[in-house]
């Protein structure tokens, strides 16, 4: 569960679309992991590698929103905001650098920002 204050100060629980719509001061991404085999094999240091992507995250100008573990194809997803694309591309360049797994990162667009979009169409 996630919270979030209202305009009153008080703290509610959040979901993740409403913390995302929330942010929206920077463009929101999202990214997808797959554990390399040498990552698989370490996993017990994860949640510490974990923490130095959050670490990048911050330090390429973004905000972690969320991270969660998955099942499926994908190991893990996260949703953070960066200022751009390149800031977003080079945090996940860094982290898949590293050699513990692959990302792909993909521009998120809210309803808003979409309905946007849309009127603009022929």
């Amino acid at each position: 569960m996630y919270i979030i204050r209202n305009p009153q100060g008080t703290l509610l629980p959040a979901t993740c679309r409403e913390l995302i719509e929330k942010e929206g001061s920077m463009p929101v991404y999202v990214t997808l992991y797959k554990w390399t085999d040498s990552g698989a094999k370490s996993l017990k240091d994860a949640p510490k590698r974990i923490a130095e992507s959050s670490k990048a995250t911050e330090q390429f100008g973004g905000k972690l929103i969320g991270l969660w573990v998955t099942m499926g194809e994908y190991d893990l997803v996260s949703v953070a905001e960066w200022p751009n694309d390149e800031a977003a591309a080079t945090t996940s360049l860094a982290i898949s650098s590293r050699g513990n797994a692959r990302t792909l990162t993909m521009r998120a667009f809210n309803q808003a920002e979409f309905a946007e979009m849309a009127k603009k169409l022929p």
